[in-house]
């Protein structure tokens, strides 16, 4: 659109001409009229008129090209940032998963044979029991952000995340 009105603003700098024909048919105590026209538009004067129209027209061209790169930009950062988030928040489930539930129902399992044992308080039991309980529920928690995270994603660039 931005080119467009630079083109016809440029347009606007190059002699114009028409020409036209007409023939009328009128009381016969008068007789037929015919009348053949030629205009040419000469621009004149074209520092002051038409150059400062190209100019601003080529200046606003410019202007709509440098928006649409800035909002191409402040794109990508927001694509890059939430791949960076996926892939954070991917890392974190897997670490949770992996390391600190299985941890966790180990020193459960080792407080359940301690209070077994009756070398172990039930203080120490509920504890260990509570921590993985804690572990699922942040697996669970990290699975729903990564979730809605990676739903965002294929919702907005219609690809699924790695």
């Amino acid at each position: 659109m931005a080119d467009a009105n630079v083109a016809m603003a440029r347009s606007e700098t190059k002699p114009d001409w028409a020409w036209e024909a007409s023939y009328g048919r009128r009381d016969p105590s008068f007789g037929d009229l015919a009348s053949v026209g030629v205009r040419i538009g000469l621009p004149l004067f074209q520092g002051g008129r038409q150059k400062p129209i190209v100019e601003a027209r080529r200046f606003d061209a410019a202007r709509v090209a440098s928006e649409q790169e800035a909002a191409l930009r402040e794109h990508t950062a927001l694509l890059e940032q939430r791949l960076a988030e996926y892939a954070a928040l991917s890392a974190n489930l897997t670490r949770a998963r992996d390391v600190r539930l299985p941890l966790a129902r180990q020193r459960a399992a080792a407080a359940i044979g301690a209070h077994g044992a009756g070398s172990g308080s039930v203080t120490q039991l509920i504890d260990a029991r509570t921590a993985v309980l804690e572990a699922e529920i942040d697996l669970v928690d990290l699975e729903e952000r990564l979730a809605l995270i990676g739903a965002a994603l294929s919702l907005e660039y219609g690809e699924t995340p790695p």
